[in-house]
């Protein structure tokens, strides 16, 4: 016995004791005071006291939250409800730890403890819920309390980590450094690469995390054709449209090579495909011929394009790239990026390993020109490639790394290829 307390109080885990006031003992009925034992042998039974403990600790840590606080409160009054469900169940009836807890209503409230305490919760919730027993199992209904408080706990653990990463801010310089540092497949691959305009962009903040001569316009070369493939699915046109290759398309490409035979005969669809993911100029000149209204309509529509997207260092004059007039920096090609993943088809369409093409005389085989696409430890989202010898060898990708979203452009690295 204690005479100290006011209320019957457990302690101890490994061998907990039940704590009851002299008073309880020489002054309440033993039918009442054997609720108010069966009551604290449920908490003894659930490890109420172990549980406790760490809620204090939990308290203590993240004191400055005040959802915290308010969840501890809950999570009191929820385990106090289950200790009475798990004793009414074992009583003749749940009325007379409902009588109980009545005769404690008037008992000093002790200071807060790590024990908990038969009088702890809302007593007049209590017993009520005692004299009209809810529905809802009480187990079930510790669950969202004892989740908050362990999320609220999680969080607390994160904040630096998360404090560091700060997604959707800009990174400080030494933030963008030490990310840089973190990405040496990224590094290897821009020096690699021998490109004299780079850009690394972090794409929640919209943050330059390594730009060289970004804002300078140099030709671009295939990278036209993401343009090309939004002017033309802006008209949301039929992808199962049939377009055959003709002499216009071949003479106005015959700068470069290109599998597709004049008369082959295929859909919209696969000439994005083709022109995005095998960079095939053909099929990007014939997107622009077959366009509503024609090339002239194409070109005007190209130079819509561009001013709505504000690309202020760019100039594009056809669909391939093929021109050195088409130019563009790139910082404007990160707009084009980011502009181009908005459109599904030109994601699954440049992230496509291979393509094949009937045509009359045989079946044509088409692969991704980037081969970072599909290798393993690469998580590309968007890309195109482009080469010419004005141009040199292009490269635009978006990507995931490590929890982050990137956009990378490579323009002029110094191996063009055809």
């Amino acid at each position: 016995m204690a005479h100290h307390l006011a209320t019957p109080v457990t302690a101890g885990w490994l061998k907990p004791v039940v704590l009851m006031p002299a008073t309880l003992v020489t002054g309440m009925p033993a039918d009442l005071l054997q609720a108010l034992l069966a009551h604290e042998l449920a908490h003894v039974r659930r490890h109420d006291y172990l549980v406790n403990l760490l809620q204090h600790a939990a308290q203590a840590l993240l004191f400055f939250h005040p959802s915290v606080w308010w969840l501890s409160q809950r999570l009191r009054i929820e385990r106090e409800r289950i200790a009475d469900a798990m004793a009414a169940s074992v009583l003749p009836s749940p009325l007379t730890l409902a009588r109980a807890l009545h005769g404690l209503s008037d008992a000093p409230r002790p200071p807060a403890a790590v024990a908990p305490g038969a009088r702890d919760g809302d007593l007049l919730d209590r017993i009520r819920r005692l004299a009209a027993p809810a529905s809802v199992p009480a187990r079930r209904t510790a669950a969202g309390p004892i989740l908050a408080m362990t999320l609220a706990l999680t969080g607390f653990i994160a904040w630096p980590a998360l404090q560091a990463a700060r997604p959707g801010q800009a990174p400080t310089a030494t933030e963008a450094r030490h990310i840089l540092a973190q990405l040496p497949g990224i590094q290897a691959l821009i020096a690699s690469s021998g490109a004299t305009h780079v850009l690394l962009q972090d794409d929640a903040s919209g943050a330059t995390l390594l730009g060289r001569a970004e804002n300078d316009a140099v030709p671009i070369a295939s990278l036209t054709k993401l343009i090309t493939a939004m002017v033309v699915l802006d008209t949301a046109p039929d992808l199962d449209r049939r377009i055959v290759i003709d002499e216009q398309d071949a003479q106005a490409t015959a700068a470069s090579a290109s599998a597709l035979p004049v008369g082959t005969a295929t859909t919209l669809d696969t000439l994005l495909k083709l022109a995005l993911m095998s960079s095939d100029n053909r099929a990007a000149h014939a997107l622009a011929r077959s366009y509503p209204g024609g090339e002239t309509a194409f070109r005007a529509a190209l130079q819509r394009k561009t001013a709505a997207l504000h690309l202020q260092h760019t100039t594009l004059e056809e669909p391939t790239g093929l021109s050195g007039t088409n130019r563009a920096s790139a910082v404007d090609i990160g707009k084009i990026m980011a502009a181009a993943s908005a459109y599904p088809q030109i994601a699954r369409d440049t992230t496509a390993l291979a393509e094949t093409v009937a045509t009359a005389g045989a079946s044509l085989h088409y692969r991704n020109t980037n081969p970072l696409v599909g290798a393993q430890g690469w998580d590309i989202r968007l890309s195109k490639t482009g080469a010419s010898t004005e141009a040199g060898r292009c490269l635009a990708m978006r990507l995931h790394i490590d929890d982050r979203d990137l956009t990378l452009v490579l323009l002029n690295g110094r191996t063009p290829r055809a």
